[in-house]
């Protein structure tokens, strides 16, 4: 019914078919024609049935900052989207998107970016005309690899690709000096790039349950803001001696993983205060850990006798612990721009 309306009406005049369209699916208020061009936020989710498409009138929503379709039937969407040059976030989730068009990645003020859990199988190489692009998200993708021009958003600040088909990182990740927030967990992600260990500025490494991760690179050390690593129920063999060189280091989860022992530098954690080691074949340590204070050990199997070994309470102190690690932005924390949680 809402396609033939658009056939009928003058752009320039009558945009009654939009009004309609954005009236059934937006999620807030209902509104009116004079409304439409001065509408900021729009979020358009709901019915599977029924919303399968996007009317090419919406390039009529000139000033509209923030634009989010959810739970959908739509595969595809017009280009005219690039000509809301106001947009600042633009976002796309739990609908069969195969494709966008290139011109969309012509949004000079985008700044917020999510394509996650559709169909589309590429990120477009175009994202890297996206200059001010500071959070991209990639949840539950379908994406087996991110193209180099990637590394180009020198923006960015957060990257999640958690649950994503993603088995390589770009070899020049390096270059994303400003990237805080890298989230791997349950992705496909394999190894990483040489170039990784220039991301500076990242203060979390998260890869728990990225079932085919097996090798950390050998200078991790260089990492010096590094406060948390999160390998659990990875393929983890080994950990590098310059894991020790991480000053900052404070919590090391290395549960279910391969490791059958440590490397000596780990005395040389001197803020590391929680250790977890369940589910690992690791029985000794050296005596020396235990000179430092605040560390807590969670693990069953150790010989070594050692004081601040625990067996119980290890998540409700995990997450007292993370409490303390500086503040970076996820998917849960991102504000939108009208004040409501980013999904």
């Amino acid at each position: 019914m809402f396609k033939k309306l658009f056939g009928s009406f003058s752009k320039k005049k009558d945009l009654t078919g939009l009004l309609e369209w954005v009236n059934t699916y937006n999620r807030e208020n209902i509104y009116k024609e004079v409304h439409l061009q001065q509408l900021e936020f729009l979020h358009i989710e709901g019915n599977i049935d029924t919303l399968d498409y996007v009317p090419e009138e919406i390039e009529y929503l000139v000033n509209l900052k923030e634009l989010t379709f959810d739970k959908n039937s739509i595969s595809e969407v017009p280009k005219s989207i690039a000509k809301l040059k106001n947009l600042k976030t633009l976002i796309f989730k739990d609908m069969p998107l195969k494709s966008v068009p290139a011109e969309i990645f012509e949004l000079e003020n985008l700044e917020y970016l999510t394509f996650g859990r559709t169909d589309m199988t590429e990120l477009p190489r175009e994202i890297g005309n996206l200059k001010r692009l500071k959070y991209l998200n990639l949840y539950t993708s379908k994406f087996k690899s991110l193209p180099d021009e990637i590394c180009e958003c020198q923006e960015l600040e957060v990257l999640e690709i958690f649950g994503s088909d993603i088995e390589v990182l770009p070899n020049n990740i390096g270059k994303l000096k400003n990237l805080e927030t890298l989230d791997m967990n349950n992705s496909k992600i394999q190894i990483l790039p040489d170039s990784f260990v220039e991301l500076e500025k990242i203060v979390n490494l998260k890869l728990s349950s990225a079932k085919d991760f097996h090798k950390l690179p050998d200078n991790i050390g260089d990492m010096k803001n590094l406060e948390a690593i999160y390998l659990s129920r990875t393929l983890l063999e080994s950990i590098p001696e310059s894991i020790g060189d991480l000053v900052s280091l404070k919590l090391l989860d290395l549960e279910a993983t391969k490791l059958t022992s440590l490397p000596n530098s780990i005395v040389n954690l001197k803020n590391l205060e929680m250790l977890i080691l369940l589910k690992t074949k690791v029985t000794e340590l050296p005596q020396e850990i235990a000179e430092i204070k605040k560390l807590k050990i969670a693990t069953k199997r150790v010989e070594t006798k050692l004081e601040n070994i625990i067996t119980e309470d290890v998540i409700p102190l995990r997450i007292e612990l993370e409490k303390g690690v500086t503040k970076t932005e996820t998917i849960f924390d991102l504000k939108s721009i009208n004040g409501e949680m980013l999904p």
